[in-house]
């Protein structure tokens, strides 16, 4: 966490209240939601069947189909986007092009997801103009980052449970 916060110049912080929060909140187990994707991936119409059977006793909840992965709970379209900020970053990836195997590193890898977490941060912060390069990052406040969290995950609430995180995962990390 310490060090992709210093590469992407964003407060540590700011990554490990993402990380409290989407693993607080975690609904579906990587593992299963990986194989569910693979499934669907090789016949859409089974998963949307398995959808469509499963809904009832899953509360909605889509089954098949692609997931958020990982200590930020991060989908593959979302990492795709994302990967040119990585790259701003120093950082070289290559994303494999099949959903499943992008969200089998995006579960197995922490090292790899924390990176796509501050890569993701940075993409949602240039998308509501915040930010112009990663090198601004840094000039955010508490405020500014509660916006791009809303962004992050689409929800006003989460950005403000986030943003309560803050100080606790700033003392947690030893950063005072």
């Amino acid at each position: 966490i310490l060090e992709t916060a210093s590469r992407f110049n964003i407060p540590a912080e700011v990554i490990a209240s993402v990380i409290l929060k989407e693993q607080y909140t975690q609904s579906l187990p990587d593992s299963l939601a990986n194989i569910t994707t693979a499934l669907w991936e090789i016949n859409p119409w089974l998963g949307e069947l398995g959808n469509k059977i499963l809904s009832p006793i899953i509360e909605k909840r889509k089954l098949f189909g692609t997931h958020s992965l990982g200590l930020g709970a991060i989908f593959p379209e979302t990492a795709r986007e994302a990967v040119g900020y990585m790259e701003e970053a120093g950082i070289e990836t290559d994303l494999p092009n099949q959903d499943w195997l992008l969200q089998a590193r995006l579960g197995a890898n922490d090292y790899f997801n924390i990176q796509m977490i501050a890569a993701v941060l940075a993409q949602k912060a240039a998308s509501i103009g915040m930010i112009d390069s990663i090198d601004d990052l840094g000039s955010l406040s508490y405020e500014d980052w509660q916006k791009v969290l809303v962004v992050y995950n689409g929800g006003e609430d989460y950005g403000q449970f986030v943003r309560e995180y803050l100080p606790y995962m700033r003392d947690y990390l030893r950063l005072d």
